[in-house]
């Protein structure tokens, strides 16, 4: 039974970070406090860099076991709830997992770890059930859909909530001769173009479709037109950090750099306070992604009512469709290959090598991806943002930026996810 008053739940999670698990731990923190549940947290160390404010910090650990409580309790004395990529070895009074994967197949071996660990398993998307049902008993596995805080995620507060930062954080980059970069403050006469503004949010990798972004805005604006592009793509950790301008270089290669059109990066991990600032001065949100547990950049531009171009498979395939946003088309979905070993890109043997940028975190032997690499993917989504970009106030996008809005406000807010939530915790408590 779980949970009771005299068996905690114990959460064994990241809190602090700016990732995907790390947000939706932070809900569902505030959502079992709120609703009385009892639980103890077990922290991780952050998967990347740490954005929580302080007075958040102090609120979160309030809930942390200290050494001297964990003394006394067995395995047997609390239930076991990890928001984490799961590991082997997790204790087993009853163990709830929440996880995902972002392609249409999982490592066996790495399958076998969750079906072990876990008597429950929640996952963020229909998508990612039906994958994981492939593996094992699909009784197992509960889709919490993931949520928007729409106070925070709004037309009216967005912009004035971040507006003093954007400028001084912000920067352009600009291709300097002998094949090399730079990232230029835009207080020091770099101004971003009033005119119309694309931006991109999420790590900078490949399997977020940063290339795509970068080369479709490249093939159809150039540096007369008055549009900027603007990435809010922080490397993946510190030690990504310097790869990250090679990337770009590599990325804009075909181009001539002396017509690219105006490209920014803010290139920092953003505080939780400053969370809605990808969308504060966006005009259309790119979000080209090749895979997605849930995709919830996609939810928070939507709530703040900013078209968006998107494709709609994997986990975007819950809620992204012709009536909400732009969809972007892929080429094919195949085995991307494997990595033999972990964080050992020389032993990379696979079909598609430009994944082994992203897929340094798990093994990935017969993982099936989207692909989309084509110049045919590229074009219609360069035609996307010039339709946009040429029609901002036309009746198919004001139509589809309210669809979005609607299905947020009825489906996909943190209250809703709440109620699934604790459903499922009551269920439990029944057997």
């Amino acid at each position: 039974m779980i949970p009771q008053s005299d068996r905690p739940l114990m959460i064994n999670c990241d809190y602090r970070s700016g990732t995907g698990y790390a947000t939706l731990t932070r809900e569902i923190i505030r959502i079992l406090h709120k609703n009385n549940v009892d639980f103890r947290l077990l922290p991780e160390p952050e998967l990347f860099t740490r954005c929580t404010s302080p007075i958040e910090d102090d609120y979160f650990d309030s809930f942390i076991i200290r050494p001297h409580e964990r003394g006394w309790l067995s395995d047997n004395d609390y239930n076991y709830f990890r928001l984490y990529p799961p590991r082997e070895n997790s204790p087993k009074r009853f163990s709830i997992g929440f996880t995902m994967v972002e392609g249409y197949s999982v490592n066996p071996q790495h399958m076998k770890i969750i079906d072990d660990s876990f008597d429950l398993i929640l996952v963020p998307s229909y998508f990612v059930k039906n994958v994981f049902s492939q593996y094992l008993d699909p009784l197992k596995v509960e889709v919490i859909p993931l949520g928007v805080d729409i106070n925070v995620f709004n037309k009216e507060n967005v912009v004035h909530e971040t507006s003093d930062i954007y400028k001084s954080e912000i920067k352009k980059i600009k291709f300097l001769g002998n094949n090399n970069i730079e990232y230029a403050p835009c207080d020091s006469g770099y101004e971003i173009p009033n005119k119309f503004r694309f931006t991109m949010n999420g790590s900078f990798n490949h399997r977020k479709g940063v290339d795509l972004a970068l080369r479709a805005y490249a093939k159809t604006f150039t540096q007369k037109d008055d549009v900027a592009l603007i990435l809010f793509c922080t490397p993946e950790n510190p030690f990504e950090a310097h790869r990250m301008k090679d990337r770009i270089l590599e990325i804009m290669s075909g181009f001539n750099t002396d017509t690219l059109p105006h490209c920014y990066v803010y290139d920092q991990a953003y505080p939780t306070y400053l969370q809605s600032l990808p969308y504060a001065h966006s005009d259309c949100f790119l979000f080209p992604s090749r895979g997605e547990g849930f995709g919830l950049p996609v939810l928070e531009a939507g709530a703040c009512e900013v078209p968006v171009i998107s494709p709609n498979h994997t986990g975007l395939s819950d809620f992204v469709n012709n009536s909400n946003v732009f969809v972007l088309d892929i080429d094919k979905i195949d085995n991307i290959g494997e990595i033999g070993k972990q964080y050992d890109v020389n032993t990379y043997v696979g079909n598609y090598p430009e994944w082994i940028r992203d897929m340094f975190h798990h093994q990935t032997k017969n993982c099936y991806f989207p692909i989309m690499n084509s110049d045919k993917v590229l074009n219609q989504m360069g035609e996307y943002m010039k339709y946009v970009y040429n029609h901002m106030n036309s009746y198919i996008i004001k139509e589809k930026v309210t669809n979005m809005k609607k299905m947020i406000d009825e489906k996909y807010t943190w209250n809703n996810s709440a109620s699934y939530l604790m459903g499922i915790f009551i269920e439990l408590r029944k057997r």
